[in-house]
């Protein structure tokens, strides 16, 4: 991994101190990038020229060893302590389930150059496509993305096809030679269809950091002028505090996560329901012939109309100024 390490430093503009001012077309096929590799890549192609990039055929490296190289960029990319970047290589060893690749498609996130991509023959899963979909949901400059002999699965497909439509501008996606799922494959927690619910998230998988980031997107996209809206962190967890100069939220990289997002069905039946209940006190209000009052008691009222009603303590209850109210010993 050291010899990815170095190889991927060349795809950025940090070599420009060198003289080198960094690639412009890069094909690091058939190569063994694994988790420590493709962070590197991560960090390098947040700052760089790169226009066209090949990963094809990349399999994953032997675990031995791995956990001993050095990371020069993780500290810049992850905004983490010394003793923090060993805790990362240790929750890289212990998922050994992720593909590292989904390390490098985190990186795309901040990434505004390359054109074409491929990733052919990457061990692309339905995890992976998922992370994919959310990397690149934003990109403005890709038109070419090749993901051909990948067990990318019904699911993967559409994480895939998704991502076709946020995009817009993609000139083509090639899917030949895909196939079935691994059945190993981790599950994707979020439903497009409906994302509310409960959601427990494990903050040292991408899979988990893009579904946070998801969620966060969604209810700023509907709520901008509170972008936490409806969602309900657990106090003791993990939970995104701020955001980064191009406006993408800085989330956890370690613990645990609980967040609930419970929306209302659609905001135009929230908006239509307080309509109505506004307009019901105004009705009530001006059947009544004046304002009304509220009180909070115990006990028992006889209505302007002769009939005997009952209220209970926290309960907001309204009577018409001439109405006769009678409370009992109780209150």
């Amino acid at each position: 991994q050291a010899d990815c390490v170095a190889i991927a430093a060349l795809l950025g503009r940090a070599a420009a101190e060198a003289g080198f001012p960094g690639l412009e077309r890069a094909d690091l096929s058939g190569n063994f990038f694994g988790a420590a590799g493709f962070l590197a890549a991560a960090v390098a192609i947040g700052d760089c020229r790169l226009r066209w990039l090949t990963l094809a055929s990349n399999g994953n490296p032997p675990s031995e060893g791995s956990d001993k190289v050095e990371i020069p960029f993780c500290r810049h990319f992850l905004r983490m302590s010394d003793g923090e970047t060993e805790k990362e290589r240790e929750a890289l060893a212990l998922h050994s389930r992720q593909n590292p690749l989904q390390l490098f498609l985190e990186g795309l996130l901040v990434n505004d150059t390359l054109e074409e991509l491929d990733l052919s023959n990457c061990g692309v899963g339905i995890d992976t496509a998922w992370v994919l979909q959310e990397a690149l949901a934003g990109h403005t400059k890709l038109q070419t993305l090749r993901l051909c002999e990948n067990p990318l699965g019904e699911a993967g497909l559409r994480h895939i096809l998704r991502l076709l439509t946020e995009m817009g501008d993609v000139a083509g996606i090639d899917l030949f030679g895909h196939r079935e799922a691994d059945i190993r494959c981790p599950p994707v927690k979020y439903r497009h269809a409906h994302p509310a619910g409960n959601y427990k998230l494990d903050m040292s998988l991408v899979a988990d950091r893009a579904i946070l980031r998801t969620l966060l997107r969604h209810v700023g996209s509907k709520y901008s002028d509170a972008p936490q809206r409806h969602l309900r962190f657990d106090p003791k967890s993990a939970r995104p505090t701020e955001r980064d100069p191009r406006g993408f939220w800085l989330v956890p990289c370690f613990g645990t996560c609980n967040v609930m997002y419970m929306p209302p069905l659609s905001e135009a039946s929230h908006r239509r329901a307080k309509e109505a209940e506004v307009e019901q006190l105004r009705e009530a209000e001006t059947s009544e012939g004046g304002p009304r009052r509220s009180f909070q008691a115990r006990g028992s009222f006889v209505g302007s109309n002769g009939r005997l009603g009952s209220f209970d303590s926290g309960d907001d209850v309204y009577a018409p100024r001439k109405s006769r109210v009678r409370v009992s010993p109780m209150s």
